[in-house]
């Protein structure tokens, strides 16, 4: 699959961004914003993972629905539902109806 850039998220998250101090918050932006790096955080001390990105919804089988983040030859880019949920404890899903499309042609 492929996607275009959301306009107007990299404004999005640094007006967020500016709410925290610089030694409470983590940014990845463009194709630092990989599954792998938020692997790699220990989001458990973070109270707020903000993602503004393309989700997409599988409503056959939830656990393949996720948010789209930058991909690798080793990676789809995909963070899945369960993922998410051996990341974070209390995960809040916000996604544009039209990420329901996303898996059609899959």
């Amino acid at each position: 699959m492929q996607f275009v850039r959301l306009p107007s998220t990299r404004k999005e998250v640094e007006s967020i961004v500016g709410l925290y101090k610089p030694t409470d918050r983590k940014v990845y932006f463009g194709r630092e914003a990989t599954k792998a790096a938020l692997q790699r955080e220990h989001l458990a001390g973070y109270r707020v993972l903000h993602l503004a990105t393309h989700a997409v919804i599988d409503e056959r089988v939830p656990a393949r629905s996720g948010m789209v983040l930058s991909g690798s030859s080793a990676e789809d880019g995909i963070l899945r539902v369960t993922d998410v949920f051996n990341l974070v404890s209390t995960p809040i899903w916000w996604y544009c109806p039209l990420a329901k499309r996303g898996l059609e042609s899959w």
